[in-house]
């Protein structure tokens, strides 16, 4: 075998996978992101901070979601598109980066008035209402 095959069928094999891992992780955000998440520590410019606390976030498989960010409870909608989760609403949209997500762990950053927030949720095993029509 030539080296051009050889590398011909590698970069085959690596396009492969990396389709599989990226329909896999997408996967895995539709499976795991719908439900109730709390606030287990959040950190505001790399540091710690108390002004989260309560936070929490509850998603709908219909694209639908409710979150206390900012103080007072908000229905919204969101949208995921590869490793980025978009609320969707008048009062405050956020764009967030999903840097880790599990059946039990979502940890999410964002910037809100250019200071950077990490925000490390937890998953709740508490039913839900569904968000008013």
């Amino acid at each position: 075998m030539n080296h051009r095959n050889f590398f011909g069928i590698f970069f085959l094999l690596l396009a492969v996978v990396a389709i599989a891992c990226s329909d896999s992780e997408e996967a895995n955000l539709e499976k795991f992101i719908p439900g109730r998440w709390e606030l287990k520590q959040g950190l505001r410019n790399g540091r710690l901070t108390q002004t989260l606390a309560g936070t929490f976030y509850e998603f709908f498989p219909d694209g639908k979601m409710r979150t206390n960010l900012g103080g007072s409870t908000e229905e919204a909608t969101y949208e995921i598109t590869g490793d980025i989760l978009f609320q969707k609403s008048k009062r405050l949209p956020v764009e967030y980066k999903i840097e880790d997500i599990s059946d039990s762990n979502l940890v999410l950053s964002m910037s809100l008035r250019n200071i950077p927030f990490q925000l490390t949720l937890q998953k709740v095993q508490k039913t839900v209402e569904p968000p008013i029509e």
